[in-house]
């Protein structure tokens, strides 16, 4: 994801030319593509900048405050403490708020800056409130680095770092880091809500934000629905830009929600949906795309092309994420069009419906192990105990704030489901409307858990604002739209009980689809690995990953993994690795 970047001198006869060479090799690292643009402006002792889409921020950076004494970067968007409007802060406007914790705690948006003080060379560093923007860091005995991507400071560093084994085994059991780390040793991520003050004799460290901050103020169930309304309406406008947007469009409820308010609030939009050609997500989007006026593609993803496209995702996101959550791939190239702003709602159903609260006990902030062990999968290289002591050190600062949906939020949305769009990054920006404080406030301060739990909540906003769009259409999960006429609730229903039922036959007898409901997942990632290259290609090459996994990875992609979904989950995780290790090492992939 293009972001900014920067180094700082610790001792001062560092020459100047020195640090500028630092500086363009970090925005070469991050220039992934020609339409990008990129900006560098150094000082005595630091050299930094950013590389950008020219879209939220046209103007050059750094500006500068009025006494000509600090220079400030910022990527991604801000909106005012206390701001009720839809004006989004600019850079200039934010720059005072730099040196007041306090007011930046009030600051909404997805955004992270930097800010260079030329007298004393004093730098400071900023993230948003939910560390929605990724901030890197490292350094050495000559100087200290910050970037929005990874790859960034690999590209400056005296050696390639060692591999943190402690990642590998949370990645492989979670499909995602937790807490603030890398891939790599001596390379960490920002916390959230950080406010980090750096100079060449040291660092000061703070955090003006956590879940922590939310505090229990019940309110009205049917007061909240209303208030819910009015702050998403709010979230949702003030993230809108002219032009038609693109958008991508799944055949759940997040996504219908957002486009039906962006639609109510005038906006243009192109919805695209990616799957298995007919599958749940393409039908459904389809019929809400046609409810709501708006032009629709779909985009198959067959054995043949699935991979298409993933290898640059995975090196978009530095490696952070499964390639099985890189479905994004497929749409990227279509989503560098019209306005390229595109705004997308993930986590819903945890933030709003509770859907992560099956996991939940009374003692989750005492009992990491029995949290963290809830986020896991089974791995073929890892023990499920060896998983969750590998994760458990990086979780215990998250276990904080009004609900165990917190954690969730902070782990596995913010470290793999937010990640995810990076991808997206060199072709279009990308807004998160659901992280503005006040709506984190009404859902987890506001209301109980047994209130969000199963989604009643939920459901009940939905139906209140956009009875259109789920009434009757149902969800790809569960084929069952959130409320139903009687005769259609009957009709589903009965033909699922009879699906079921011949579920339990041999497979010659099992009915493939209800009648009206679409059938199949947007993905079928055991037989893409069945009838492609993508597995015998890596094979053949050997595997880099191997080192770190006492061999055992080539023998279990050769012969030991089974046809399933889980398993193929974790052939995937393998592939990952294995992408960005020969990308970072700059080694072609085995041809296939």
């Amino acid at each position: 994801m293009p972001g900014i970047f920067g180094v700082l001198a610790k001792r001062p006869d560092l020459p100047p030319r020195e640090l500028g060479h630092l500086g363009r090799r970090m925005a070469d690292a991050m220039h992934a593509v020609p339409w990008l643009s990129s900006e560098l402006w150094a000082a005595p002792g630091f050299c930094g900048g950013r590389v950008h889409l020219g879209v939220l921020h046209p103007a050059p950076q750094p500006v500068a405050s009025g006494d000509g004494q600090v220079r400030l970067w910022l990527d991604g968007e801000a909106f005012g403490p206390d701001s009720r409007d839809s004006a989004r802060l600019t850079p200039g406007e934010i720059l005072p708020l730099v040196e007041s914790p306090e007011c930046l705690g009030r600051v909404d948006g997805a955004f992270n800056l930097a800010a260079f003080r030329t007298d004393g060379a004093k730098l400071t560093l900023v993230t948003d409130r939910l560390g929605l923007r990724p901030l890197y860091f490292t350094e050495t005995s000559e100087w200290l680095a910050y970037a929005a991507e990874l790859k960034c400071l690999l590209a400056i560093l005296p050696r390639q770092p060692d591999l943190d084994r402690t990642s590998l085994r949370q990645f492989l059991s979670a499909d995602h880091l937790f807490g603030e780390r890398t891939w790599w040793s001596g390379i960490e991520l920002l916390p959230p809500g950080s406010h980090w003050r750096i100079d060449p004799q040291g660092k000061e460290r703070r955090r003006y934000w956590s879940f922590a901050d939310i505090e229990r103020h019940p309110v009205d169930e049917e007061d909240a629905v209303e208030e819910f309304g009015a702050l998403w309406s709010r979230s949702v406008g003030r993230r809108l830009k002219p032009g038609c947007s693109p958008y991508l469009l799944s055949g759940g409820q997040d996504s219908r929600m957002l486009l039906a308010e962006m639609r109510a609030q005038g906006a243009e939009a192109t919805a695209f949906t990616f799957g298995t050609p007919g599958c749940a997500d393409i039908e459904i989007a389809r019929r809400c795309a046609g409810v709501l006026g708006v032009r629709h593609q779909a985009l198959p993803m067959t054995p043949e092309n699935w991979w298409h496209g993933r290898e640059q995702a995975i090196w978009q996101t530095d490696g952070l994420v499964n390639a099985m959550h890189l479905h994004v791939a497929v749409a990227a190239p279509y989503l560098r069009s019209g306005n390229r702003c595109m705004q997308k709602h993930t986590g819903g159903g945890n933030l709003f419906g509770g859907s992560q609260l099956r996991y939940a006990f009374p003692e989750w902030r005492s009992e990491p192990h029995k949290l963290v062990a809830n986020h896991l999968k089974e791995s073929p290289f890892f023990s499920r105990e060896e998983a969750v002591e590998a994760a458990v050190p990086d979780s215990r600062a998250y276990l904080v704030g009004p609900s165990s949906d917190c954690f969730t939020l902070m782990q596995r949305q913010r470290r793999m489901i937010m990640t995810g769009p990076f991808a997206l990054g060199a072709h279009c920006e990308v807004a998160t409307p659901a992280a503005d404080l006040d709506m984190l406030q009404l859902c987890l301060g506001g209301l109980s858990d047994e209130q969000r739990a199963g989604g009643r909540f939920y459901r009940k906003a939905l139906m209140r604002h956009y009875p259109t769009l789920f009434r009757d259409i149902p969800r790809n999960a569960t084929g069952r739209a959130v409320e139903e006429r009687l005769p259609l609730r009957i009709t589903r229903g009965l033909r699922a009980g009879l699906a079921k039922r011949l579920n339990e036959l041999p497979v010659a007898w099992r009915v493939s689809k209800h009648v009206d409901v679409p059938h199949g997942k947007f993905h079928d990632y055991p037989a893409f690995l069945r009838h492609s290259e993508v597995v015998a290609a890596v094979t053949r090459g050997g595997l880099l990953v191997d080192e770190y996994l006492d061999g055992r990875a080539l023998p279990y992609l050769e012969r030991g993994w089974q046809s399933a979904q889980e398993s193929a989950r974790a052939v995937l995780a393998l592939l990952t690795v294995e992408t960005y290790l020969r990308q970072v090492a700059d080694l072609p992939w085995p041809e296939r």
